[in-house]
């Protein structure tokens, strides 16, 4: 079973290496001049131009959709500020309008809650004393009965008794001081509700002003945004021949890779050839000859095909040499 794998194996391979293919010239001697001019030609050379060609159009245009791509987001950057800009003091109008139609309730109705608000803080402060009184009352108590943990005392009906009535003291005495606070307050206000009011029209008019020179401004949020609809209009007109561009590039450059891989395959196999006739020489002996045979050999790929050849024949048993050689001889003599 071991022979006859090594036999298919070597088969498959000689199979290989025996064939090529040459184009058939209607002139042989035509056929003969051009194979001679261009013996040594680079097949790749035309796809790589074509390779760059495609390389520049297409960072042309991925270039231009960049610019593009910028002019919108700037356009866009432009009108959004723009747009806060205007939505912002269109806000202030509406701020001072409620400004003053709170002014303007407040000064119609100025004496009544100046009356209101001035009995609140006279039916109140008499108050804050006796609540005050209650309040220090009841600390006090809960002096007395929550004197210390170590008797209990913290624990006792008496205790409790006490906190909650602080408590409710403490929040008694707080509302009579916010009331009274907050009725000076509004009667502060409205000694000064002229004055407020006077000065909440004024901000009104300079809020219009600044909204109408804003809306002057050119050109407006719509011819912006009619420009940016344009952009985008444009980019989409130019993304059909991006796409065609890109994929123009990436054809060639996979046709280019199969291309120079072929090139290095064409190279290899020739040195391999070369090296497989030279080790395989008497038996094997040719073998000694595999460091001057590499250093022959010019690039990786050839290198490769020297390794190759070597693994093959020196490194196999004398069967295989045997086989390699008697292969080798029997096609130099159909070629002769």
């Amino acid at each position: 079973m071991k022979n006859i794998t090594k036999s298919l194996i070597l088969a498959s391979t000689f199979a290989t290496i025996a064939t090529n293919v040459f184009a058939d010239f209607r002139d042989t001697n035509m056929g003969h001049r051009y194979r001679e001019r261009y013996r040594n030609m680079d097949i790749c050379q035309e796809i790589k131009e074509d390779l760059l060609v495609a390389e520049e159009r297409f960072l042309e245009v991925e270039s231009r959709m960049n610019n593009m791509n910028g002019e919108i987001r700037s356009q866009e950057q432009v009108i959004n500020s723009r747009t806060y800009t205007l939505e912002n003091k269109r806000n202030r109008i509406a701020s001072f309008k409620r400004e003053i139609e709170n002014l303007t309730d407040l000064k119609n109705n100025k004496d009544r809650l100046m009356s209101e608000h001035q009995n609140i803080i006279d039916t109140t402060n008499p108050q804050i004393p006796l609540a005050q009184t209650e309040v220090d009352n009841a600390q006090g108590k809960v002096n007395k009965h929550c004197g210390g943990f170590w008797r209990g005392t913290w624990t006792s009906g008496k205790c409790r008794s006490a906190k909650s009535s602080l408590t409710d003291t403490s929040n008694h005495l707080a509302n009579l001081t916010s009331k009274v606070k907050n009725s000076q307050s509004m009667i502060s206000r409205l000694h000064r509700v002229e004055k407020d009011l006077s000065q909440a029209n004024e901000n009104l008019v300079e809020a219009k002003v600044s909204f109408n020179e804003e809306m002057q401004v050119r050109p407006s949020i719509e011819q912006l945004q009619t420009r940016l609809g344009n952009m985008v209009q444009r980019r989409s007109n130019h993304i059909g021949a991006y796409n065609q561009a890109e994929q123009q590039y990436g054809r060639l450059e996979i046709r280019a890779e199969k291309c120079m891989q072929m090139q290095y395959d064409a190279r290899k196999l020739r040195m391999f050839k070369g090296a497989l006739k030279v080790f395989a020489s008497n038996n094997g002996a040719g073998c000694e000859r595999a460091v001057e045979i590499m250093r022959k050999a010019k690039g990786p790929a050839q290198k490769e095909g020297v390794d190759e050849a070597y693994h093959m024949i020196c490194e196999s048993d004398l069967m295989v040499q045997e086989v390699v050689g008697e292969c080798i001889e029997n096609r130099e003599r159909r070629r002769h």
